[in-house]
């Protein structure tokens, strides 16, 4: 039997309905679709992944049966198809019957059904619905703690998903201490050159600046840079991010020649890894205005607020929030600067 091609992609061959069912066979071609729809859902060809998707719920639902964990794993990947397309009461339905097929098939202690609730956690944090969000969020974490323990990084994730939960809900306190726990279970999931741990390292790094810990932020941001060095290299942007926060954390301690000179080296790194037209550029470039402005060094704050300007202009354009705020800031360092006749056009502009 050949193997079908569906939007030229080649797929695993279908099992013909007058053949036993090799249920192996079936669970590794509707894994594959599964893949197939994943691969077209990251290229945001919604439609086309819907329709693998569909093939493959039709596969498991045949040969296997509407209580099997391999249709669950068909309704969960549709339920994320639908999520990230934007159609979330949909995805909510579909999130749902793969919770409800899974608890069936594999019980409530399994990493699947975990990230079925997870899923669903996220959907409704989204939504505004905290409560619900919040109750999902621990069960999670309780399960994988259960069936993968605390150095997984599945677990990880659990903690950082209820790190940002906290953070976005003011409770700025338990962010922080969920984030060090993350910190401790990336490093011994996947040691301390992993990106994930890195990131997570900047997140706490980010919590305690948020929190008012200038020097414990500092020391983090250092730690952080020390590792984003290996799992990076130092011509990257996301290595360049953490050169930025340290700089601003110079900055809030008063240090401005050290906020300078690290800010300078990451938006040389900006420039050349992601171009003038980013918002990442952009926002850097933000920060040298303001430090500038702050030292009353209105020429190189006037660089780089046009570099911010053009910059927003081409990602958001000309009639954007961004841009507008752009302008304010222009038009408050002529004012700054004792250019009258400049500020007040560039006010109404704004």
């Amino acid at each position: 039997m050949k193997p079908s091609i569906l939007f030229g992609l080649m797929l695993p061959p279908l099992l013909g309905s007058s053949q036993v069912v090799d249920t192996a066979a079936v669970i590794r071609q509707v894994d594959s679709l599964i893949q197939v729809s994943r691969t077209l859902t990251g290229q945001s060809d919604f439609g086309k992944a819907l329709e693998v998707s569909t093939v493959a719920e039709k596969l498991a639902l045949d040969k296997l049966g509407p209580e099997s964990a391999a249709y669950g794993s068909c309704c969960f990947n549709h339920g994320r198809v639908l999520d990230y397309k934007g159609d979330t009461p949909e995805a909510e339905k579909w999130y749902i019957d793969s919770r409800d097929i899974r608890e069936k098939a594999l019980g409530k202690e399994h990493r699947d059904y975990a990230w079925s609730l997870n899923n669903l956690a996220v959907l409704y944090f989204g939504r505004g619905d905290f409560e619900k969000a919040e109750r999902l969020y621990w069960e999670v974490l309780g399960i994988r703690e259960k069936v993968l323990g605390k150095e997984d990084p599945d677990y990880a994730r659990g903690l950082d998903n209820l790190a940002v939960f906290y953070k976005i809900m003011g409770n700025y306190e338990k962010a922080e201490s969920l984030y060090s726990e993350a910190v401790g279970s990336w490093e011994k999931a996947l040691g301390k050159e992993h990106r994930d741990y890195v990131r997570s390292l900047r997140n706490l790094a980010d919590m305690n600046q948020k929190m008012g810990n200038q020097e414990k932020a500092r020391q983090l941001y250092l730690e952080a840079l020390e590792a984003g060095e290996k799992a990076f290299g130092k011509e990257n942007s996301n290595y360049a991010m953490i050169l930025d926060n340290l700089a601003y954390t110079y900055g809030r301690m008063g240090n401005f020649e050290k906020a300078e000179e690290l800010s300078l080296k990451a938006h040389a790194i900006f420039e050349k890894t992601l171009g003038k037209e980013n918002a990442t550029y952009a926002i850097n470039s933000n920060i040298l205005f303001n430090l500038y402005l702050d030292l009353a060094k209105y020429e190189k704050a006037e660089e780089f607020c046009f570099k911010a300007l053009h910059s927003w202009g081409k990602v958001k354009g000309t009639v954007s929030n961004e841009y507008g705020w752009g302008l304010d800031n222009l038009a408050n360092l002529y004012h700054s600067m004792g250019k009258y006749e400049k500020v007040e056009p560039l006010y109404w502009e704004a």
